[in-house]
Formats: C-alpha cells, sequence, structure tokens
C-alpha cells in the first residue's frame, strides 16, 4: 500500500507541475502572447512582460474589424477576423502602458481597452 501512495503522490506533482507556469498574460521567455480582440473586449486585458524582455504579441479578432493601438510603443495594426497579426515588442522603462481597439467596432468600443505591465 506505502508503493501506491507514494506512486499516487509523484503523479498528483507531475500533473501540478505540467500544469504551472505562468497565467495568461504572463509569457515564457521566447513565448508569444497571444492576445484574441473581441466585441468588446481583449483577452487577456492585462499582460505583464519583463523589462528588456523581447516580446511577439500574437493578435487575433475574434469577430469582426479591430485595430490594436498602442502608442507608447508606437503600434497601430488592423485586426481582420480569422488573420494573426505579430508585433514585437522590448521595452525598456517599467510602467503600466494602455492599449485600446483604434476602431470603431460597435456600441461597446469605448470600454475597450487592456494594458501591458513592464516589470
Amino acid at each position: 500500500m506505502a508503493f501506491g501512495n507514494r506512486w499516487f503522490a509523484a503523479a498528483v506533482l507531475s500533473l501540478l507541475a505540467a500544469c504551472a507556469g505562468n497565467a495568461p498574460g504572463n509569457p515564457d521567455q521566447g513565448s508569444p502572447v497571444k492576445i484574441a480582440a473581441k466585441q468588446w473586449s481583449f483577452d487577456p486585458p492585462t499582460v505583464t512582460i519583463q523589462k528588456g524582455t523581447t516580446v511577439d504579441l500574437e493578435l487575433t479578432s475574434m469577430d469582426v474589424h479591430h485595430r490594436f493601438y498602442l502608442p507608447d510603443f508606437g503600434v497601430d495594426v488592423d485586426l481582420e477576423p480569422g488573420m494573426t497579426t505579430r508585433v514585437t515588442l522590448t521595452p525598456d522603462q517599467p510602467g503600466t502602458f494602455h492599449f485600446r481597439c483604434e476602431y470603431y467596432c460597435g456600441q461597446g468600443h469605448e470600454g475597450m481597452v487592456g494594458r501591458i505591465v513592464v516589470q
């Protein structure tokens, strides 16, 4: 019975380790950050990255035309439904940087915002 308990504990720990990792919006170094635009939100709404780390954002629209506008990084790109747009960032200062949809996409457009937190 002791062997069975050790096996079970090892299996649970292995499963937890496999499921651990960074939460959505907190990329592993080298992994792209996926941000999906949909009426009237971004998913995830907050992305946390480290200062000096190069990060690829993979931006998609889940429904209609949107525009991803991140002025502090000079990013202003169209997002067409079903297509992926890739943007590379290397933030050189910590802070909170806001992005928004810059293309009127319907009644809730004004609330379509998000942020990148650089630590």
